[in-house]
């Protein structure tokens, strides 16, 4: 490790002690560099490093009850740390399968690059009398130690096997994402 001790940028009471240029330093490790004197010493250092790893909070499945909007989410993200992007796929709601976008290659595409590092719920909104609206906050990796907060807002449907919207007090049917829905905004 070295230290270099420079005049310049030093409190006045300092410069009163080592002179405006450094002019007062003296000794062995004092050099002239340009028009002021600087200090310098040097010292080998082990610096031992210890890496902790970062940790992200991610949902517990078995927090949520099975056929709950919210445990579908919540599979969805357990799906996409996983990068099961067929088991992703088959979360997403009935009526949209038949569009493409829930089709597991196009949802490859989306979040093959997006390495799932925490996720968790945050907020659960009834948005209508078959929707609910889930908001998460996820962490993922986008490029290699560079993580990104986000949140996403995710819009929930309950359906029949039809793709028909059935209110959510129903026993029927079942939740799925509607995936035009996903939006990634800045996370607080």
């Amino acid at each position: 490790m070295t230290v270099l001790f420079t005049p310049k940028a030093q409190s006045a009471t300092v410069l009163d002690i080592v002179g405006r240029n450094g002019e007062r330093l003296s000794g062995e490790r004092v050099t002239a560099v340009g028009s002021f004197n600087v200090l310098e010493i040097s010292k080998t250092v082990d610096l031992s490093v210890t890496v902790v790893p970062v940790t992200y909070p991610f949902v517990n499945t078995t927090q949520y009850g099975q056929g709950t909007a919210e445990r579908t989410v919540a599979d969805f993200l357990v799906a996409w740390r996983d990068k099961d992007y067929r088991r992703m796929a088959s979360l997403m709601s009935i009526s949209s399968r038949s569009t493409g976008l829930a089709d597991a290659d196009f949802i490859e595409s989306l979040y093959e690059l997006k390495s799932l590092k925490g996720a968790e719920i945050v907020n659960v909104t009834p948005a209508g009398a078959s929707t609910t609206e889930i908001t998460v906050n996820v962490w993922y990796e986008v490029r290699t130690n560079i993580v990104q907060k986000k949140r996403i807002i995710m819009r929930t449907v309950k359906e029949s096997t039809t793709g028909q919207a059935v209110p959510r007090t129903s026993s029927g049917g079942s939740w799925g994402i509607v995936p035009l829905s996903l939006r990634e905004i800045e996370a607080p």
